[in-house]
């Protein structure tokens, strides 16, 4: 099978990983007990931000997926690579 990996060498790098199924699941068992607990750390801190919010503060969570990530990479740095713009879509309002 096929999967995708984030690895941070020098840089963060999205890495594609062929693997058997054992193998990847050994993997997602090897970085579950961080997720959750880097899961839980987060939860936690946003908490402590809603609790302390007050009228002249917000707390906003945004949660991008990949594909947002790369539009807004996209563009950023269309313009300085001579490439047009891509426009986002956006679902008609109604008023």
């Amino acid at each position: 099978m096929r999967y995708y990996q984030w690895q941070k060498n020098e840089r963060l790098e999205k890495l594609e990983v062929v693997a058997t199924v054992g193998d990847a699941f050994s993997e997602l068992k090897k970085q579950l007990k961080p997720f959750l607990i880097h899961t839980f750390e987060q939860s936690t801190h946003f908490d402590a931000l809603v609790k302390s919010s007050d009228h002249k503060n917000v707390v906003l969570q945004v949660d991008f997926s990949e594909k947002m990530l790369q539009f807004a990479v996209s563009e950023r740095f269309n313009p300085h690579i001579g490439h047009t713009l891509r426009q986002p879509f956006l679902p008609p309002t109604h008023g």
